[in-house]
């Protein structure tokens, strides 16, 4: 899995190299030649912000914030085997703690706050 994530890590830098060399090719930014460079700096400071708008497309199953039915408010890591989870559901606030026994299962208990 880290493999993958450095490789397109790799690829992002890469393609970022040429279409950074591109873009100051199209804008005619050279040695000595910078008057189009506040637009070039405009330019890329809307692409670093542009991946923002895509977070909303990564399902929410897979952000750990859906254990629960309900609105997550907190969620607390005490330490490897142990979490605390406050969440809102049907308009009361519970407290939700966990004991897990492995990665993939847990025990849980509901207490009302």
């Amino acid at each position: 899995m880290f493999a993958l994530f450095m490789s397109i890590n790799n690829l992002g830098s890469t393609l970022g190299s040429f279409l950074g060399s591109a873009l100051a090719s199209a804008l005619n930014l050279t040695t000595g030649h910078f008057d189009n460079l506040a637009l070039g700096l405009g330019v890329q400071m809307i692409c670093t912000l542009l991946p923002i708008g895509f977070l909303s497309l990564i399902p929410k199953e897979v952000t750990g914030l859906t254990l629960v039915e309900g609105n997550v408010l907190r969620f607390f890591l005490l330490n490897e085997t142990h979490a605390v989870a406050c969440y809102r559901k049907g308009g009361n606030v519970l407290r939700l703690n966990l004991k897990f026994l492995t990665q993939a299962t847990y025990t849980y208990s509901s207490v009302p706050k």
